[in-house]
């Protein structure tokens, strides 16, 4: 029989055995923490801001809901800076905060230049809005919710050719984000070349060095061309569409879903009327899941989604659904991904193959009433 004191003793150690017990049942689950990389401040921001605001969304649904594997998924977001060596060091300091994965980088540029570090620290990342091909078809860890821009710039180009009857075009490039923009306008100029047309000139420029687009304007007006299409940002070609109006340049303008966003047209104003895009984004989408989603939004943040918003948002979606089906281990996680076929996602379905490549529609869309209203779907022929 056991001694008073030993007895004591033996309770007490017990009780902490079940107290203990008692505490980690109480306790909340871990997190799985997830990130963001993008251009959270500065020219680039309508893109950063809007897109870390649609996953933000995701997430707290998804929590809401009970998270993924009983676990709430918290969010760490960093800036890039649109600097080639921030988007590295984002990624590194990401992964030692034990992130599983990243939503971004934002644009082409920073995610080619952020990839390496991703691959050395076997880290996926999984853009909303990085479209260019130079990343198609292969094995890595980068994936994406949006078709190559060079769909989009292909059906623009038949959309000018077939359905606006241009011949004659002038190009301008921004080779700030050239891994993006560079393709965009190659895929452009082959298609309307191939269907008859003629490019007459190619303008190349760096963004950061434009200016106030007095002197880009000049050039495309003194080209005697009936249209031009600019592979800008939504502020560049904002003021681009202000100057060419200002110069009395009647100019057709055609872009890219880079600048189709809310800040263009609270920029342009007036100029902004009548401009044309080829995007996979379509603000007036009528499917009721994007309905819902847009509601849903403009009540959390007091501002229509644009496109980053959206994407980031489908990015959160495809993200928890991947983590679920990798059981929350980031090794499986490339795996996960490419096996959601046709997923429901906000805009349309998706679908991303073996190389996280994805497949969906895309638009053609015009400013008109300063709203942006789409005319016609691009299918690959």
């Amino acid at each position: 029989m056991l001694q008073r004191p030993a007895a004591r003793r033996a309770c007490g150690a017990l009780y902490a055995v079940l107290l203990c017990a008692v505490l980690a049942a109480c306790a909340e689950p871990v997190p799985l923490t997830v990130g963001f990389i993008g251009p959270l401040e500065g020219h680039f921001s309508d893109l950063g801001v809007q897109g870390r605001n649609g996953l933000t969304l995701a997430l707290e649904e998804i929590n809401a809901a009970g998270g993924v594997l009983g676990r709430p998924l918290r969010l760490l977001a960093r800036d890039d800076s649109q600097a080639p060596g921030a988007a590295r060091g984002a990624v590194l300091d990401l992964a030692g905060q034990g992130v599983l994965a990243v939503v971004g980088p934002m644009t082409s540029a920073q995610t080619v230049a952020a990839l390496p570090a991703a691959e050395e620290v076997g880290m996926v990342l999984l853009s909303p809005t990085t479209s260019t091909p130079l990343l198609s078809g292969r094995r890595d860890h980068f994936f994406r919710v949006i078709p190559a821009a060079t769909t989009w710039a292909r059906g623009m180009a038949r959309h000018c050719l077939e359905q606006d009857g241009l011949d004659r075009i002038a190009l301008l490039t921004d080779m700030d984000n050239e891994a993006y923009a560079a393709p965009y306008s190659a895929a452009f100029a082959e298609q309307f070349t191939a269907g008859g047309g003629t490019v007459v000139a190619h303008l190349r420029v760096l963004s950061s060095r434009a200016g106030d687009w007095a002197d880009a304007a000049r050039a495309l007006g003194g080209l005697g061309v009936p249209a031009a299409h600019a592979t800008l940002s939504a502020r560049d070609l904002a003021a681009l569409a202000r100057q060419l109006r200002h110069q009395g340049h009647n100019l057709r303008l055609y872009s890219s879903m880079w600048a189709c966003t809310n800040e263009l047209l609270q920029a342009a104003g007036d100029a902004s009327e009548g401009l044309h895009f080829s995007t996979c984004h379509s603000a007036d989408n009528p499917r009721p899941a994007f309905q819902d989603f847009a509601r849903r939004y403009s009540a959390r943040f007091g501002w229509e989604p644009n496109f980053a918003a959206t994407l980031g948002y489908e990015c959160g979606l495809v993200l928890a659904e991947g983590l679920r089906r990798a059981g929350g281990d980031p090794a499986r996680l490339p795996d996960a991904l490419t096996s959601l076929d046709h997923f429901p996602a906000v805009a349309s379905p998706l679908g991303i193959d073996q190389f996280g490549d994805v497949r969906r529609p895309s638009f053609i869309v015009t400013v008109a009433g300063r709203t942006f209203r789409t005319i016609a779907t691009i299918d690959e022929p």
